[in-house]
C-alpha cells in the first residue's frame, strides 16, 4: 500500500515536470516563431520599399530621356505676331520658290511701296506689284529700277540698326544627326546647329523709349540667323518691313516708324501723309 502510495505521488512530479516542460516548450516556440515572423514581416516591406524607389527612380528617367529627346527633337516657329502693322499682304504675286523679293518706293509716291521678283523682262523693265500703304490697294506695272532712276530700294536693317532685333531667352549649339556630309565624304554623324527657344522683338527705339513693332515664339528654332536678313526700312527711315516666307508664299508686314503726340501727349503712330 505504502509503496503505491510513493509511486503514484512520483508519478504526479513527473506529470507535473512533463506538462511544465511542454509548456516553457510551446513558450519559447511562440516566441521564435513571433520573431521570425516579425523579421519576414520586416523583409516584405524592405523589399517592397525598394522595388517602389526603383519604380520611382525608373520613372523620373524614363520622363527625362522625354524631356531631353523634346529638347533636341521638337521644333516650333511660331508665325509673326504684328503691333499695330501699317499694312499686311500676302504677296500671291511672288511665290516663295523664288528669292527674297526687292521692296523699292518711288520718291515722288511716299504713299506706295513697290515689289519686284524674277528677272527683267524685254526692254529691261521688270513685273512690279504696286501697294497703297493707306489703303492696301495694289495693281500691277512694269518698272525699271537702278542708279539715276526714281525708284529707290529699302536698306537693310542688318546695315542701318533701324529696327532691330532683341531676342528674350536661350540660345545655345545643339547636336542634329546628319545622313551624309556634302560636300566631303562622311557618312551618319552628329553636327552642332544654333537653336534658340525664346520670343523675338522687333524694336524700334526714340530716345529712350522703344516700341515693339513684331514678335515670335521660337522652340529650338534654327532659323534666327536668317531674321535679320528680312528687315528692312526705307530711305527715309519712316517705313519699316518685314517679309516672312511660310509654305508657298511670302508676306510682307509694313510698318510706320513715324510718331506723332496726340491730345493726351501719348505717343502713337502716324498714317503716312502723301
Amino acid at each position: 500500500m505504502w509503496c503505491q502510495l510513493v509511486h503514484s505521488r512520483k508519478q504526479r512530479q513527473d506529470d507535473i515536470k512533463s506538462c511544465l516542460a511542454d509548456k516553457e516548450f510551446r513558450g519559447s516556440t511562440g516566441r521564435n516563431g513571433g520573431v521570425a515572423a516579425a523579421r519576414g514581416s520586416e523583409s516584405a516591406q524592405a523589399l517592397y520599399f525598394g522595388m517602389r524607389v526603383n519604380r520611382r527612380r525608373a520613372l523620373i528617367l524614363a520622363m527625362a530621356s522625354i524631356a531631353v529627346l523634346c529638347w533636341y527633337v521638337v521644333r516650333f516657329d511660331g508665325d509673326p505676331k504684328p503691333v499695330d502693322p501699317l499694312l499686311v499682304a500676302h504677296l500671291h504675286e511672288a511665290p516663295a520658290w523664288e528669292a527674297q523679293p526687292t521692296l523699292l518706293q518711288n520718291i515722288d509716291e511716299p504713299t506706295a511701296i513697290y515689289i519686284v521678283s524674277g528677272l527683267p523682262g524685254s526692254g529691261g523693265l521688270f513685273e512690279a506689284l504696286r501697294l497703297d500703304v493707306n489703303s492696301g490697294a495694289r495693281s500691277s506695272t512694269r518698272i525699271r529700277f537702278g542708279p539715276n532712276t526714281a525708284y529707290i530700294p529699302f536698306d537693310s536693317a542688318e546695315v542701318t540698326g533701324i529696327p532691330a532685333i532683341e531676342f528674350h531667352g536661350v540660345t545655345h549649339r545643339r547636336p542634329t544627326f546628319h545622313l551624309l556630309t556634302i560636300p566631303g565624304p562622311g557618312g551618319p554623324g552628329f553636327h552642332l546647329v544654333d537653336s534658340a527657344t525664346g520670343v523675338m522683338h522687333v524694336v524700334v527705339r526714340t530716345g529712350n523709349t522703344s516700341r515693339s513693332l513684331l514678335t515670335r515664339t521660337v522652340i529650338n528654332s534654327n532659323r534666327m540667323s536668317e531674321t535679320g536678313s528680312l528687315l528692312w526700312v526705307n530711305r527715309s527711315r519712316q517705313m519699316a518691313a518685314f517679309l516672312w516666307q511660310e509654305a508657298d508664299i511670302w508676306t510682307l508686314y509694313l510698318f510706320s516708324l513715324v510718331f506723332v503726340a496726340d491730345l493726351d501727349g501719348h505717343r502713337c503712330v502716324d498714317v503716312l501723309q502723301g
